[in-house]
């Protein structure tokens, strides 16, 4: 079985991914049909929901579409830049547009300062350039509504809203449902007229998405009871057993492990859930802060409580101590991602 079967690397606009999409066909369909009426929509879902393989989904689809120019965008690339969300804009039109960034980094007549109105007149001019070609253009980002980038997602949106309305484009962005709220609350709510939120996987979801990488057999229900019902938590146990850290047995007992018990809060449970899918985490991992959505001391507190009530064990790994619920793996476990 190919390694990238099973990794967590979001589905691409291939012919070769489109068939390991599932799941969000539904869903898909609504963004399409918003999109084909002109609206911006927000796309909601939990961290591993599948949003940017949606979101990569829905690229391919409207590249084949007559009249429409996707323009994909990663929102982390920028956040740190001044006017980072218009160079974006700007940079990632230029990409699609050229099929391809210029060999000499530049575009002609590209604004050489940072100036806010520079950069927005030199916006308008290349989209009405594009339409009146007959294309419209979709931008669609991805990671820009996520923790660590929701500081970026919020002036952006709300400083720009009134201008980003004026311009000949429209927007497919992603938002973590633990950021909804405080993202798309006003003046930044008005700008979606349309919220497509991702469910999780019903069990024949998850047992299909599981098939089409080559998992299959009587454990693939325990996995989905363990997932909850997120896909990349499902991809996440299913590795584990692939590469030998887990065997089927060892489901079972994560599944006792992981029941609530008297006295213990709803972090307690969602840090073991956490443990369970992924193995052996650090509390200085930034993907385990932002799923816990709580800081690294506040993480590091509760693992601590746990290991010293004898729930989940720590060992150390250089500076780090890394925590798990069954044995320590014989793999050693890498960098936090």
């Amino acid at each position: 079985m190919a390694k990238t079967y099973l990794s967590n690397r979001p589905l691409l606009t291939t012919q070769a991914d489109a068939s390991l999409f599932i799941g969000r066909d539904a869903e898909l369909e609504r963004v399409l049909h918003a999109v084909e009426r002109g609206y911006s929509v927000a796309l909601v879902g939990a961290r591993g929901s599948g949003k940017t393989s949606l979101l990569h989904r829905l690229s391919w689809r409207l590249s084949k579409t007559e009249g429409r120019l996707p323009v994909f965008c990663d929102g982390r690339a920028f956040q740190d830049r001044p006017l980072g969300f218009l160079w974006m804009l700007l940079e990632r039109l230029e990409d699609a547009a050229s099929e391809g960034p210029p060999a000499d980094g530049g575009v002609p007549g590209q604004p050489s300062t940072a100036q806010e109105e520079v950069l927005l007149g030199f916006l308008e001019r290349r989209l009405d350039e594009i339409a009146s070609n007959g294309q419209d253009v979709a931008y669609l980002i991805d990671n820009m509504g996520e923790p660590q980038s929701a500081d970026f997602f919020r002036k952006s949106f709300s400083s720009l809203r009134d201008i980003l309305w004026s311009l000949r484009a429209l927007f497919v962005v992603t938002v973590d449902d633990s950021e909804e709220a405080d993202l798309l609350r006003p003046p930044v709510d008005s700008f979606f007229e349309i919220v497509v939120r991702l469910p999780g996987f019903q069990g024949d979801e998850i047992s299909e998405l599981l098939q089409r990488r080559g998992v299959s057999g009587p454990h693939v229900e325990t996995i989905f009871r363990l997932a909850g019902g997120n896909p990349r938590h499902a991809l996440d146990l299913a590795r584990r057993l692939e590469i030998g850290e887990l065997q089927p047995g060892d489901l079972e007992r994560l599944i006792e492990q992981t029941k609530p018990k008297e006295g213990e809060s709803a972090l307690e449970a969602r840090v073991l859930r956490h443990l369970a899918t992924r193995g052996s985490v650090s509390a200085s991992d930034p993907e385990f802060q932002a799923a816990m959505e709580v800081t690294r001391t506040r993480l590091a507190q509760i693992l601590s409580k746990l290991s010293s009530e004898g729930t989940i064990q720590g060992s150390r790994h250089g500076r780090k101590v890394y925590y798990s619920l069954s044995p320590a793996p014989t793999v050693s476990p890498g960098d936090p991602r």
